[in-house]
């Protein structure tokens, strides 16, 4: 304090002698916006008004609007202290400083950091967690307009804490009050030997549960704690990115957590959650959780701490009780759904016991686009009950680490089975012929673990079109029909007809790779569009749309230009296998009845193609002759034409 008392001095001297060089406190005056922070300067308990009047030294001032202090509720004699700091800083070098003091010692530094805004849907700076809204340069000075108050807490000690001493003695910010849990927390740190990690932490983010009951307490581990813990990055709250992972210290074999942040609307307000995704020990105890932020941004001389409701990472709610905690959110259409239904009460309302439940519970958002349909099932109870069923798998714990090598379990519906696959650690659900993409997944509950998707289950709601474009097993066919630059894949998406689609797996093209090469660049760089079209167009039925059921009792069924022969057998598992045969190939249906509004989609094994598809339509469409593709049998032709000729 008596360094900036003998600044000040200084500054009213040289003001003498530099005569009219503008100042901050006169350019805020004379804009006319910002009398809020005027009224701030001239009443603080430390006389700052000389040091924003000062013109011999660059000073650089944040200034909240007028609208931010309407907003703020916490005003004080002293805040004006938090939004100066010595040096003329603009926003490009604030980024590369990262972090500044300001003129009190007893607050922690002004932290600076680029993120994405999420009401202007751009990219912003911010200082804490108030963006940056315009930047003024005031003489040897500079000035940035923000949208928030900076709340730097007063600590009661010389200097600000950092994360450990502040968790051991919240009682450092006299202005901050949260509850008695970071006291129980601050003793696991201790006991855990994680201290370290708390206090050396430079630059972290931490949250910090305030409550923690004894059934959490008893599996709170080492790993468990650092899973509250980003290292490396001080993340107020609003720089976050809803959709980012943030690495935590707990970053091991056994167990890895990342942290997303989550907004959501909550009785009218938008609320802040931290979603944890663990990996390497999901179970009944540890698993991806989702938390309330209760108080956020409080700033550190190591970071910034958020005080959660709980503790991540724990899994400590069943599966009922996660549905009565969302009941009133994404998940309400479908909570309200299965209340009708009281038979299956007693499977997802089960106690924490060995036999375990695998839940996909679908959004409102997939209700809305399929609700007509459900008020036609819902005619028929039993129907309706079946649907339900449909999206759950009991007696297994199924998460996106092990659906890959489980495939398919029976779901509680009668003979209907779920499959699954994972595409980018994404897991994919599909039942009764309709795809779901996980929205939310592997929340761990202690009696099993449900997954939010984005499609009812059995019903479907999109074209062929739009089926082929969203299932990772069937990109590769949409990637060429996307290149044939035709109507053709329009076509699919038209609602009003009916189709049977043949598509090619990943492996089937994949087979086709191995084997050849040229010819799947050709396909899928798009290189030779009318050969591709009559490619697919060989696994295409027009006007009709043929289910597995109806194609096992057919002996052939017509494309848009063959006829394709069908062979039914039953596979090893006594299941009906339908197999489609074209001259001497031969393609089994893999994944059948993907069902459409607008048709069915069986997934095969081969492309039903012959080396003579890709031939002299292919130099016509490249636009020069190639003899090496040309079909023997146009060259005999056109041999035996000339010959007659010579006669």
């Amino acid at each position: 304090m008596f360094t900036l008392s003998l600044f000040l001095c200084f500054s009213l001297l040289t003001q003498v002698t530099l005569g009219q060089v503008e100042n901050i406190y006169g350019w805020a005056q004379k804009s006319g916006k910002y009398s809020e922070w005027i009224k701030q300067v001239d009443k603080s308990d430390a006389n700052y008004k000389p040091f924003v009047q000062n013109t011999a030294f660059g000073v650089t001032a944040f200034i909240p609007t007028n609208d931010a202090f309407g907003k703020f509720s916490e005003p004080s004699n002293d805040i004006i202290s938090s939004h100066l700091v010595f040096g003329s800083f603009d926003a490009d070098t604030l980024l590369k400083i990262r972090n500044k003091d300001t003129l009190d010692s007893t607050r922690s530094r002004l932290r600076f950091s680029s993120g994405f805004d999420r009401m202007t849907n751009r990219s912003a700076i911010f200082v804490l967690d108030a963006r940056i809204l315009e930047s003024h340069k005031v003489g040897n000075s500079m000035v940035h307009i923000i949208d928030r108050v900076l709340n730097l807490p007063k600590s009661r000690d010389p200097v600000a804490p950092n994360a450990l001493e502040w968790i051991k003695n919240r009682n450092i910010y006299p202005s901050v009050s949260v509850r008695g849990g970071v006291d129980s927390f601050a003793d696991f740190i201790e006991r855990k030997n994680v201290t370290f990690q708390f206090s050396n932490c430079a630059e972290c983010t931490f949250f910090v549960p305030e409550n923690i009951d004894s059934k959490t307490a008893a599996k709170i581990d080492a790993n468990v704690l650092l899973g509250h813990v980003i290292p490396n990055q001080i993340l107020f709250l609003r720089s976050m990115n809803n959709s980012t992972p943030y690495k935590t210290k707990a970053d091991s074999s056994n167990l890895t957590v990342e942290l997303y942040k989550e907004e959501r609307s909550d009785s009218g307000s938008m609320k802040s959650f931290i979603y944890s995704n663990t990996k390497g020990s999901i179970s009944t105890h540890l698993g991806n959780t989702r938390v309330k932020i209760t108080r956020a941004n409080i700033p550190v001389n190591n970071g910034v701490i958020h005080i959660i409701e709980k503790p991540l990472v724990i899994t400590d709610m069943s599966i009922l009780d996660y549905l009565n905690e969302e009941s009133g959110t994404s998940l309400s259409k479908f909570y309200t759904l299965l209340q009708d239904f009281p038979s299956l009460r007693p499977v997802y309302s089960r106690g924490e016991s060995n036999t375990k439940l695998t839940l996909f519970a679908f959004t409102n958002e997939a209700y809305e686009s399929v609700k007509n349909d459900i008020a036609v099932i819902s005619k028929n109870r039993t129907a309706m009950e079946d649907l339900m069923k449909l999206h759950f798998a009991d007696h297994k714990t199924i998460n996106s680490q092990n659906a890959g090598m489980i495939k398919e379990a029976p779901s509680l519906a009668p003979s209907k089975k779920l499959h699954f696959s994972v595409d980018r650690d994404r897991l994919y659900v599909e039942g009764d012929g309709v795809k779901a993409a996980t929205v939310l997944q592997d929340i761990s509950c202690t009696n099993g673990v449900i997954h939010v998707i984005n499609k009812v289950l059995g019903i479907p709601s999109s074209p062929i079109k739009d089926k082929l474009r969203e299932d990772p097993q069937l990109k590769t066919t949409f990637t060429v029909a996307e290149k044939m630059r035709s109507d053709w894949l329009a076509r699919l998406g038209d609602k009003s007809k009916n189709f049977t689609f043949f598509a090619p797996s990943e492996a089937a093209w994949k087979k086709l790779h191995d084997e050849d090469p040229s010819s799947y660049k050709q396909l899928v760089d798009g290189l030779y569009a009318d050969n591709a079209m009559n490619i697919l167009n060989r696994h295409l039925v027009e006007r009709q749309a043929i289910s597995l059921e109806n194609l096992s009792t057919m002996k052939s069924v017509q494309t848009v230009n063959s006829q394709l022969m069908i062979e039914t057998k039953a596979s090893p598992s006594g299941q009906t296998q339908v197999v489609l045969k074209f001259m001497q190939l031969k393609s089994t249906i893999v994944r059948p009845d993907i069902k459409a509004i607008n048709g069915y989609i069986h997934e095969i094994d081969t492309i039903l193609m012959q080396d003579v598809d890709l031939t002299v339509q292919a130099s016509a469409v490249r636009g020069s002759s190639s003899i090496s593709r040309i079909s023997p049998a146009i060259i005999i032709f056109s041999i035996a034409a000339y010959i007659l000729k010579l006669f």
